[in-house]
């Protein structure tokens, strides 16, 4: 309150006593207060676009769990309803799976080349069976990778997301991660590859 010029102090008797300053220099503080608030106030103003252009760019980053075959089916949805006509789907990987998933992935990617998607795929060469199924289907390519590198998950790399399909018959799980750096790093790995 002092070093507001609200009160002072005086000793008397070797005690500090303290005293209020005149009633009015409450009001010459509030008013110098007020205005110093309504100085910083307009300086916020100049910049609140320039923070909400910010917030807009930032890197969003999420990460979700989908649980069971119908988590899968989610998870699936999500990559052919986020790209449109002209962008890639990237995939690697994939093991052997009931034929009733077979069965509906297959419906699925006639979905995907009806729509225009690209999808390119490395998948191991023991799934042969598999690209004679889908081979005919436009924007749709396929690398082979040896039989040693069969894996019970498959990557897929769609806009700013990746997807891991864990491809357990007991237990599938998706998790679907978004986020531009960690798609972008992926999506190098997949073209090295």
């Amino acid at each position: 309150m002092i070093s507001k010029g609200l009160t002072n102090s005086v000793i008397r008797n070797n005690v500090k006593h303290f005293e209020a300053t005149s009633p009015e220099r409450i009001l010459d503080y509030l008013n110098e207060k007020g205005k110093q608030i309504e100085s910083e106030k307009i300086e916020i103003q100049k910049i609140i676009p320039e923070l909400i252009l910010k917030q807009k760019d930032s890197k969003k980053s999420e990460a979700k769990i989908y649980m069971g075959w119908e988590g899968l089916k989610t998870a699936n949805e999500d990559i052919i309803n986020s790209l449109k006509k002209g962008e890639e789907w990237l995939s690697m990987g994939l093991t052997e799976q009931p034929e009733s998933w077979e069965i509906y992935f297959t419906k699925k990617q006639q979905e995907r080349s009806k729509k225009g998607i690209i999808h390119k795929h490395l998948i191991n060469e023991k799934y042969k069976s598999l690209y004679e199924q889908r081979k005919k289907l436009h924007y749709t390519q396929f690398k082979f990778l040896p039989k040693e590198l069969e894996m019970p998950t498959s990557t897929e790399i769609y806009g700013n997301k990746v997807a891991i399909f864990i491809l357990v018959k007991d237990n599938p799980m998706a998790i679907i991660i978004e986020n531009k750096a960690v798609s972008n790093s992926f999506r190098k790995y997949f073209e090295y590859m």
